[in-house]
Protein backbone atom coordinates (compact mmCIF):
# COMPACT_ATOMS: atom_id res chain seq x y z
CA UNK A 1 0.00 0.00 0.00
CA UNK A 2 1.30 3.48 -0.88
CA UNK A 3 1.12 6.12 1.84
CA UNK A 4 -0.22 9.61 1.23
CA UNK A 5 3.25 11.19 1.42
CA UNK A 6 4.59 8.81 -1.25
CA UNK A 7 1.71 9.51 -3.58
CA UNK A 8 2.24 13.27 -3.23
CA UNK A 9 5.94 12.98 -4.00
CA UNK A 10 7.06 14.26 -0.62
CA UNK A 11 10.39 12.94 0.67
CA UNK A 12 10.34 10.37 3.41
CA UNK A 13 11.75 11.21 6.87
CA UNK A 14 14.70 8.84 6.25
CA UNK A 15 15.58 10.77 3.09
CA UNK A 16 15.48 14.08 4.97
CA UNK A 17 17.74 12.66 7.67
CA UNK A 18 20.26 11.45 5.09
CA UNK A 19 20.27 14.87 3.41
CA UNK A 20 20.88 16.57 6.75
CA UNK A 21 23.73 14.19 7.56
CA UNK A 22 25.29 14.77 4.12
CA UNK A 23 25.06 18.55 4.55
CA UNK A 24 26.62 18.40 8.03
CA UNK A 25 29.45 16.17 6.83
CA UNK A 26 30.10 18.48 3.88
CA UNK A 27 30.19 21.52 6.16
CA UNK A 28 32.55 19.75 8.55
CA UNK A 29 34.87 18.75 5.70
CA UNK A 30 34.91 22.31 4.38
CA UNK A 31 35.77 23.71 7.80
CA UNK A 32 38.48 21.12 8.34
CA UNK A 33 40.14 21.93 5.02
CA UNK A 34 39.91 25.70 5.45
CA UNK A 35 41.23 25.59 9.01
CA UNK A 36 44.44 23.92 7.81
CA UNK A 37 45.40 27.11 5.98
CA UNK A 38 44.46 29.23 8.98
CA UNK A 39 46.50 27.12 11.38
CA UNK A 40 49.50 27.24 9.04
CA UNK A 41 49.35 31.03 9.02
CA UNK A 42 48.95 31.13 12.78
CA UNK A 43 51.98 28.87 13.19
CA UNK A 44 54.08 31.18 11.03
CA UNK A 45 52.95 34.24 12.99
CA UNK A 46 53.74 32.61 16.32
CA UNK A 47 57.13 31.45 15.08
CA UNK A 48 57.98 34.96 13.91
CA UNK A 49 56.84 36.48 17.20
CA UNK A 50 58.86 33.93 19.16
CA UNK A 51 62.00 34.67 17.15
CA UNK A 52 61.60 38.42 17.71
CA UNK A 53 61.12 37.86 21.42
CA UNK A 54 64.20 35.64 21.56
CA UNK A 55 66.28 38.21 19.64
CA UNK A 56 65.17 40.94 22.06
CA UNK A 57 66.09 38.77 25.03
CA UNK A 58 69.56 38.07 23.58
CA UNK A 59 70.47 41.78 23.34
Amino acid sequence: MISDSESLGQPQPETNLMKKIAILLSAFAFLAVSSCQTMTGLGRDLTGAGQKLQNAANR
